[in-house]
């Protein structure tokens, strides 16, 4: 735009050297946030052409898309003040446009720190992200409070809603750069490779068994893939960045690693799935051994399961429907009991609580003085992240007044009931 001004004085540059630290630090956010493009540089902040054409290029690499891999945002103002045709003139216009119009800033909500951009899709996406997205991506109860809550102007709106806590906010912000694009109707990222075959995470697939995983990636829903033995959070991952045409693609996604490509290797290449429920159950077998519930009795601890539960409510009904047998063999196992006290069906009080809530309330009464009872609540607050790790819709169901009998139970990722039987007497 500035063609009036000789090419050697576009180039001179003492101001940009000299910005105080807050003008610096504008300048770098505006021409980093990916929303900058040449057009705006050009045109709205007045740089000459060429000026910005090469900011553009030097920050997007050699594809010429923001937020790709091969980016190189600039780090400091004297990496900025290197790019050809940007001098005192650019960096006085740069800092004037960065102050009437400052990049987004970062944002941090339940201590996520969401990036400008990354918060300007979190909310794109807690808007207009379909239902299926959303539950592809977090507890089914978090996506449907999230669906009823909406419209949200800000991040803050987002974490407050119930359920919504840490790990849901790093689930929606794993989706920054596909919702960055769906939500500019930006071109997707990149050419389709030659070929898929080779080594990702240090995980070596052959050309059929990259085909298969990469098939498996774009199709498979959410509890599909965990069933299979794909991890859960890497699962919502893999699901919320769809599309890929390379495995390269899925192993960049953030979150997955060696142990989700060792899985995905697995299943493509027809190895045995996992068994959520065998899994829980051999996690469980050391964190209970030789702990006991809190009450006026001891009480230790019996796995318990029942399969094909599918989307069914976890609740008294199912509990009766499902693991009466098993609570009428084990509940004497567990702790002592009255034989007319046995049978599940004898005890009509029931309660429900959250599981998590259950273990930090063991956990708080913890004696500060004795070690003991702090090595105890270190392992109710381990029992407690594992069950809360491998299952949904975790919860505590008692049933009986006196003596009771207590469910920690939730939901596998195949759709299984699974978890712990353990007994409370409570006079």
């Amino acid at each position: 735009m500035e063609a009036a001004v000789a090419d050697e004085a576009l180039g001179e540059s003492s101001l940009g050297l000299s910005l105080s630290a807050a003008d610096g630090a504008a300048v770098l956010a505006l021409v980093n946030y990916p929303g900058t493009s040449a057009v705006v540089l050009d045109d709205d902040v007045g740089l000459d052409t060429r000026a910005a054409k090469n900011i553009i290029a030097a920050r997007d690499g050699a594809d010429g898309l923001e937020l790709t891999n091969d980016d190189r945002l600039f780090a400091s103002i004297a990496a900025l003040d290197v790019v050809p045709y940007v001098g005192d003139l650019a960096f006085e216009r740069l800092v004037k446009f960065a102050k009437a119009h400052p990049a987004p800033a970062e944002v941090r909500v339940e201590n996520v720190s969401f990036a400008g951009w990354q918060a300007e899709t979190a909310v794109w996406g807690a808007n207009q992200a379909p239902a299926g997205t959303l539950n592809g991506l977090l507890d089914n109860r978090a996506a449907a409070n999230l669906i009823a809550g909406r419209p949200y102007t800000s991040v803050a709106q987002i974490g407050a809603v119930a359920l919504i806590g840490p790990s849901a906010l790093q689930a929606l912000r794993g989706q920054s750069r596909p919702w960055w694009r769906a939500m500019r109707n930006a071109p997707v990222e990149p050419q389709v490779p030659a070929t898929l075959a080779g080594t990702f995470d240090g995980v070596a697939f052959d050309e059929a068994t990259a085909t298969k995983a990469l098939r498996l990636a774009n199709d498979s829903a959410r509890e599909v893939m965990v069933a299979n033995g794909v991890p859960a959070a890497p699962a919502a991952a893999i699901v919320g960045n769809r599309p890929y045409v390379s495995v390269a693609q899925i192993a960049a996604v953030a979150g997955v690693g060696t142990a989700t490509m060792l899985a995905l290797h697995r299943w493509a290449a027809g190895g045995p799935a996992a068994d959520p429920v065998a899994e829980l159950q051999a996690t469980l077998a050391p964190l209970t051994e030789g702990l006991w519930m809190p009450s006026e009795t001891d009480a230790s601890f019996a796995f318990v399961s029942s399969r094909n539960i599918g989307g069914a409510a976890i609740d008294e009904a199912l509990i009766r429907a499902t693991l009466t047998a098993q609570h009428d063999a084990l509940l004497p196992t567990v702790m002592w009991v009255d034989a007319d006290q046995v049978p599940l069906a004898s005890k009509t009080q029931v309660e429900v609580r959250d599981g998590a809530a259950f273990f930090n309330h063991i956990i708080a009464g913890a004696d500060e003085n004795d070690p003991d009872s702090l090595a105890r609540a270190a392992r109710f607050a381990a029992l407690r992240d594992a069950l809360g790790a491998k299952l949904t819709d975790f919860k505590v169901i008692r049933f009986g007044r006196i003596s009771i009998s207590t469910f920690i139970v939730g939901r596998t990722a195949d759709g299984s009931i699974a978890g712990l039987l353990t007994g409370q007497v409570e006079t």
